[in-house]
């Protein structure tokens, strides 16, 4: 008889601490962390929802829980002005207890361990080998804004560029080199290009397309179907009339009988204004054969005027106003979804080329085709 209570007893204590474990729990710590505040977002998977938080160090550790009790991408990242390279990136399940240790030099992760889940183990693999790459572009990057006036900087920018497409072509590589892990399905979600997602997705095994993931192969779908039915090149350039910053109607059509670059931008795109030193130099020498029309994008008048007039842009810009209708807002009739993006319109009014964000010689290039 004491036997068998003494076994109910053991019993019930097992089940009130297994009761009393901890679920849907993130814990981490920073080593040499300079930081003590971090967000957290939480992104569902399934609809995409987001909500963030801030979280504190305490003796150089964090904890907290993920309420969702749907599949969720986990993002922290620290609160600072300064310019950092990737965060920390957690896929959690419900139920899930996730440990990570991530060791800190300077503002950089430079070495992230996970444990809790084969998909954040293999993510932190693959966060190790790119996030050097992404330390090395943040330190080109700080030369920049230390002396945002540099000669130096147009190298500098170029050298970037070729960072981040190495970084592209790894995950890309990774992807088709593991076709049947989770955690290739979740790096699509970071590829830059609207090929390689499709290219990569279309590889993935089954078993990855079934997945928590499955969610994302009906956003690859979406996108499918967008580039199916976006502009594309022999086709007849969409027509627009929009005010110059002469405050006079234009329409592309006027412009008939001429090359045309439509140059996509915006004051608040940084890329976008680090390309107009050579756009500059390419339009000077061949501005009796071809035209560049700047449209603007999420700009409102004001800071139009002030970027065009303070960036000295020698071509013909008109204003795309934040209320203009989606049948005479290029942005809508182009499909245009990245900035900066150049469009070539030929002198008979057909789409010659389109380019997406900023390319080493696009002008060089571009020339070659041309001619």
């Amino acid at each position: 008889m004491k036997k068998s209570i003494l076994s109910i007893v053991l019993l019930a204590a097992v089940l009130l601490a297994a009761c009393s474990t901890p679920s849907n729990v993130v814990k981490g710590t920073f080593e040499n962390s300079p930081f003590e505040n971090w967000v957290v977002e939480h992104y569902s998977i399934a609809d995409e929802k987001l909500s963030s938080d801030t979280v504190t160090l305490k003796a150089g550790a964090i904890k907290f829980e993920v309420a969702d009790d749907v599949p969720t991408v986990v993002y922290i990242t620290p609160i600072t002005d300064l310019q950092t390279s990737l965060g920390i990136a957690l896929v959690h399940e419900p139920g899930q207890v996730i440990s990570f240790n991530a060791k800190m030099e300077d503002r950089h992760i430079t070495n992230l361990a996970v444990v809790g889940s084969a998909i954040n183990e293999d993510y932190s693999r693959v966060h190790n080998e790119i996030n050097k790459d992404y330390i090395e572009a943040t330190k080109l990057s700080d030369q920049i804004m230390a002396e945002p006036k540099s000669e130096k900087n147009e190298e500098l920018t170029r050298q970037i560029f070729q960072i981040l497409d190495k970084i592209e072509r790894k995950k890309v590589q990774y992807i088709k080199n593991n076709t049947d892990k989770l955690v290739s399905a979740f790096l699509l979600r970071s590829l830059n290009e609207d090929e390689n997602i499709v290219a990569c997705a279309d590889a993935l095994a089954d078993n990855v397309r079934g997945s928590i993931f499955s969610p994302v192969f009906e956003q690859v779908e979406k996108l499918k179907e967008e580039m199916a039915s976006a502009i594309k090149v022999g086709d007849a350039a969409p027509d627009f009339k929009l005010k110059t910053s002469q405050g006079k109607d234009l329409a592309l059509s006027e412009l008939k009988g001429k090359w045309v670059i439509i140059d996509f931008w915006g004051s608040w795109c940084g890329w976008c204004i680090k390309d107009f030193p050579a756009m500059k130099k390419f339009y000077a020498a061949n501005k009796k054969k071809i035209e560049i029309l700047g449209v603007n994008h999420n700009d409102t008048y004001d800071r139009w005027r002030a970027a065009v007039n303070g960036n000295a842009l020698p071509w013909i810009n008109v204003h795309n106003p934040e209320a203009n209708t989606d049948d005479n807002d290029p942005v809508v009739l182009y499909g245009v979804t990245g900035f900066p993006t150049k469009v070539v319109v030929d002198p008979d009014g057909k789409i010659f080329d389109i380019s997406v964000g900023y390319k080493e010689n696009y002008y060089d290039e571009l020339l070659k085709k041309i001619k």
